[in-house]
């Protein structure tokens, strides 16, 4: 696992983020980092749905940076979903816009990481978050 960004920061298109020196944006800076992004959209991708059928998934990327977060800060589902509701920093993470998208329930949350365990992709993303970590030298943000 490669430690050095695949992509421009998630924040480098928030203007209003730039200037920021808090401790939780410069840990979710370093996380956003660490996490190789494109392998872990790759692996997903072909599990994931493609709304053919019923509602339009969300997006799958933004899913993937929830799950992260939610790992990363050792967090319940509704946890995760409350922190990017009522958190502009973690919104930016997350590839969300609370504006423009319906708000997530725990359950969506919940299905996500049950489809990524059942077809044994969970290990996956515990490997690469604590490899993140290592590789970065990060400690888990305190709430």
């Amino acid at each position: 696992m490669s430690s050095v960004s695949e992509t421009p920061s998630i924040f480098s298109e928030h203007l209003w983020i730039r200037d920021l020196n808090t401790k939780r944006h410069r840990y979710l800076d370093a996380l956003d980092a660490a996490i190789p992004w494109r392998r872990l959209i790759r692996n997903l991708k072909p599990i994931y749905p493609t709304g053919e059928r019923g509602r339009n998934p969300i997006p799958l990327e933004s899913m993937i940076r929830l799950h992260v977060y939610q790992l990363s800060c050792s967090l319940s589902d509704q946890q995760a979903i409350d922190d990017m509701v009522e958190n502009r920093l973690v919104e930016a993470f997350c590839a969300w816009d609370i504006t423009q998208r319906p708000s997530l329930h725990r359950s969506t949350l919940g299905r996500f990481r049950r489809r990524i365990k059942a077809n044994a992709q969970d290990t996956l993303f515990l490997e690469i978050v604590a490899e993140a970590h290592r590789s970065a030298k990060l400690d888990r943000p305190t709430h």
